[in-house]
């Protein structure tokens, strides 16, 4: 008894955790901080005395009430897949139509008519789904709403495995080698874990920044349209840098990446963002601290093997796939992973829509192919982790720790 009570006060100290980083854990730094508070909280010992954890509440709150105070504004992203047509025409309804034209114009250059796939065939991305929507559903945006895709708070990438576009792996996009619209390709080479994902998928991506961010600057390598007076858009090609003006506050910048690693963005917020981005980060950082050091007696020497088994596997998993540490890439088609987090997704979305009985349902009244197990798995981890593999990931890290529990 007095065992599973020490388990449940363990578990306590996890949750505060959690709720001093927020959901979703979805950056690599924020989730390997909690990794070593957990193995922390799980070989140490838990106090029991009702002022350690009245103290350990009263430091979760004042993080919490800091981050809401620090919070730097979020900017509006959004990004979807693009193909041209489809039977709701989405984007082309829900784009600004110089926009639209561009990407449609691009798509032609890249997929010439004589070359695309016939829709007969099975796999063939013309016989499958289209975007039913401007903006694609993603997991990032569900605690904090955008009427894009989601709300961030830093625009960095050169390279979109990075980027969570959780589109990629919706079910409707199943397509097969036959298709000439491709998934991904990958670097079988088995030192390249590091860079393994190539997407190949055609997409874009729309940011609406905030008056905050006057003063800062957008750099970028490839295509962009930039909204201007009257809402027209301006195409800029190349790599290039822009100071962002009043003028810009609310306006629609958007990334063409219809041609395959065509694309990075990173944005240098003014002084006065980057303050609050590190405050919020210290805070952070300083209160999981006073947590730990509030309620968890550690012995170092109970601390060792995890920690080296826990690192061990972090490795083995980081040179097979980098990814998996944070990234999203796009899953095989044709393959169980695309139609269980395919599913997942869809489950996801009906428990947020309000619609429960599709939510029980599990997107098949019988499950003929495979158990109902995994959707569900990973439309939780979705909510928890947002755009990424981290919830699949802590199931390969705490593996070496309990066969070693259990068996040695």
């Amino acid at each position: 008894m007095a065992k599973a009570a020490a388990g449940w006060r363990k578990f306590a100290v996890l949750l505060l955790a959690l709720v001093i980083v927020g959901l979703p854990i979805n950056g690599f730094y924020v989730y390997a901080l909690l990794v070593i508070a957990a193995v922390i909280i799980f070989t140490g010992e838990v106090r029991t005395a009702p002022r350690a954890w009245l103290a350990a509440v009263t430091i979760v709150l004042v993080a919490v009430a800091g981050q809401i105070w620090l919070a730097p504004p979020r900017i509006d992203e959004g990004h979807n897949l693009f193909l041209p047509g489809g039977p709701t025409q989405a984007l082309k309804r829900g784009l600004p139509p110089q926009v639209y034209d561009q990407l449609a114009v691009d798509f032609d250059k890249q997929y010439p008519s004589e070359k695309v796939c016939k829709a007969t065939e099975a796999g063939c991305w013309l016989n499958m789904g289209f975007p039913d929507r401007t903006f694609a559903f993603s997991a990032d945006g569900i605690f904090h709403k955008s009427d894009f895709s989601r709300s961030v708070t830093q625009i960095n990438f050169s390279d979109p495995t990075w980027l969570g576009l959780g589109f990629i792996n919706e079910y409707r996009y199943n397509w097969y080698p036959v298709s000439d619209v491709q998934r991904a390709s990958r670097d079988r080479r088995f030192w390249m874990g590091w860079k393994r994902w190539h997407l190949t998928m055609p997409w874009f991506q729309m940011i609406r920044l905030p008056a905050a961010y006057v003063g800062g600057e957008l750099c970028w390598s490839g295509d962009l349209m930039w909204e201007g007076h009257g809402e027209h858009f301006s195409l800029l090609r190349g790599d290039q840098c822009r100071a962002i003006e009043p003028a810009d506050a609310g306006r629609r910048i958007v990334g063409l990446a219809i041609k395959p690693a065509s694309l990075a963005m990173r944005l240098t917020p003014p002084a006065s963002v980057r303050l609050l981005q590190i405050a919020q980060g210290m805070l952070t950082v300083g209160a999981l601290l006073g947590l730990l050091l509030t309620l968890v007696s550690v012995e170092v020497r109970r601390l060792i093997v995890p920690s080296v088994l826990v690192g061990l596997a972090a490795v083995v998993v980081a040179l097979h796939d980098l990814s998996f540490l944070g990234g999203l890439r796009a899953l095989d088609g044709g393959d169980d992973g695309l139609f269980y987090d395919g599913v997942g997704r869809m489950i996801l979305q009906s428990l947020l829509s309000g619609d429960y009985t599709t939510f029980l349902i599990g997107f098949e009244k019988v499950f003929y192919y495979g158990g109902p197990a995994l959707r569900y798995f990973r439309a939780f981890e979705h909510i928890v982790f947002g755009e990424t593999f981290l919830g699949y990931l802590s199931l390969l890290l705490l593996l070496p720790v309990l066969v070693y529990k259990l068996f040695l």
